[in-house]
Formats: C-alpha cells, structure tokens, sequence
C-alpha cells in the first residue's frame, strides 16, 4: 500500500523519511536517555497449566519495577508468536539467539529444563552474562553441578551466583525468591550495556539479533503507528536499499513479547509513548505523513 508514496517525491512520506534515511546514513539516530536499554532473558520452569513459573513472574515484575531501564524476556510468549511466522524455529534455537542479544541470563534451576539451559549458556561466551539462582539445600553439595558450571560462573562474578531456601511449590505459587533480588539487580546493573556511535549498519536488520536494529525496528513501527509486514519491508528498502529483511518477522515477535508492540490481524503497532532512539528528524509530521499515505491508499483500494 505505501509503496507507491514511497516512489513518489511528492509524496508528504517520500520527504519525512529521505530525512531520516539521511538521519541514518549520517550517524545521526543516537541512543535515546542517559541509559541505553538492558535486555534480561529470564529460564526456569512452567506451571503445569503452562505459562512461566511463579519464580520467573515474581523476577519479571521486580525488574519492571526497580529497574526501567530493563525489559525482561520470556523465551516461550517470544516462541509462541512466531510460530506462526513462516520461518519456523525451535525454542533452542531461539534462545540461544535471544541469548547473544540479551545483557543478562537469569536461570532459576528450578527442573530439569533449566539445568539443561545452564548447560547450554556455561559457555566462556556467555557466562559473563549469568546469573543462577538455586536452592540453598545444594549450595555445599560437591555436586558436578556446583563444581562444573556454577564455579565457572563464579570465577567470573562471584555474586552472580545467588542461594535461597526454595518452596516445594515454588514454581506454582511462588515462594521467598525476592531475598535473591539484592544480587540481582547489582548484576542487572553491572552489565548494564555502554552507549554508542550508532551507524547504519547497527541499525539493518540484517544477520544477528541486535538491541540497536530492534529498537530502530520498534521506531519505525511507532512511527507508522500501525504497519503490515509488507509495508515494513517496503520502507525499509526505502531506508537501506534491496535486502533480505525476513529478521524483521524476529524483531516484531521479540516487540510484541516484552510489550512494547501489539499485534491485531496482520498489523503490527507500537504500545509505547515515544520513540526509543533518538533522531534528528520530528516524529510527528512523520507520524502524519504515514496516516496521510495509509488513508488515501485505504480509500483508493
């Protein structure tokens, strides 16, 4: 529907978005705030009903609430919305992605499931990244567990491993997971990601997942304030020129899991108030050429 605006140099959109394409090709979006956003992926079990456990819930809304910068990630609501996407993707598959992505990795090894992401993220890659909680009953055990993967982590951060007394009903109904959350938010804010430079290419949403590109992905969505995945493509290529844009599908799953976006039938909007990245360009003629475009394309079709 907009690709015709997007042809025309007349067109209200064809101008606002040549000023933010000359935005991108001049380094000129910048990481918005004194604070760049941390990205926390949150492991551990399910209820039996489905859905994450208590643990993992009670962590995400201490998170949302002491620490605004941060926007918590649950591997599963990010699986459940893409499966309906043409790219299908296995959750190991995903959360080993999300987790190059992620600032931090708190795993909960409350069932068999989490003892097998520890294993997977116990990387020397990725255990910079790490943060374990477990049941204070194992904490002197000369297990393989605590002399294999938890002592590795902890040569790295010796407070990125965290011990308290787990309920037997923890993952159901929650339990005192909250005495773990002074460590925790010091390894939230110890690994707190550094603002930079953004050029274009931290903004393509091409190979990796990236905090930069994702966020730029939500800007554009915000911008439009509702957009189909074939309009996206569209603008994009006006943006950055012929590419293989199918991370964007990634990128839309990933905004509509922390919230930040909202799906209904094939569009995608944004749920936030303005945009994450800050740019030399004024988003609400932008915001207003795109309804002037999406309405004279509506009328005509």
């Amino acid at each position: 529907m907009l690709e015709k605006h997007l042809r025309s140099e007349k067109s209200a959109l064809h101008r606002h978005l040549s000023r933010l394409k000359s935005a991108v090709e001049n380094d000129r979006i910048q990481p918005n705030g004194k604070h760049a956003t941390s990205f926390v992926f949150i492991c551990g079990a399910n209820r039996r009903a489905g859905g994450a456990s208590a643990r993992r819930l009670a962590v995400e809304r201490f998170i949302k609430k002491t620490s605004p910068d941060s926007k918590a990630i649950i591997a599963e609501r990010f699986f459940e919305f893409l499966e309906n996407s043409k790219k299908k993707q296995n959750l190991y598959d995903i959360e080993h992605a999300l987790s190059g992505f992620a600032d931090l990795i708190v795993i909960i090894l409350e069932s068999n499931s989490a003892f097998t992401e520890l294993g997977a993220f116990a990387t020397r890659e990725l255990r910079e990244k790490l943060f374990i909680i477990n049941d204070r009953q194992f904490e002197l055990q000369q297990s393989f567990i605590n002399l294999g993967p938890l002592s590795a982590v902890k040569e790295v951060d010796n407070r990125a491993v965290s011990w308290y007394d787990m309920a037997a009903d923890g993952i159901e109904n929650g339990d005192a997971i909250g005495g773990t959350f002074p460590d925790l938010i010091q390894a939230i804010r110890k690994r707190s990601p550094k603002t930079e430079v953004l050029d274009k290419s931290k903004l393509t949403p091409i190979g990796g997942l990236n905090r930069w590109a994702f966020a730029f992905c939500h800007d554009i969505i915000f911008y439009s304030r509702s957009i189909n995945a074939k309009d996206l493509v569209a603008v994009y290529t006006f943006l950055f020129g012929k590419a293989d844009f199918d991370s964007l599908a990634t990128y839309k799953a990933l905004l509509v899991a922390l919230g930040l976006a909202t799906k209904s039938g094939d569009k995608v909007a944004s749920t936030q108030a303005s945009p994450i990245l800050k740019s030399p360009v004024d988003h609400v003629p932008l915001q207003a050429a795109f309804y002037a475009a999406n309405y004279r394309s509506e009328r005509r079709s």
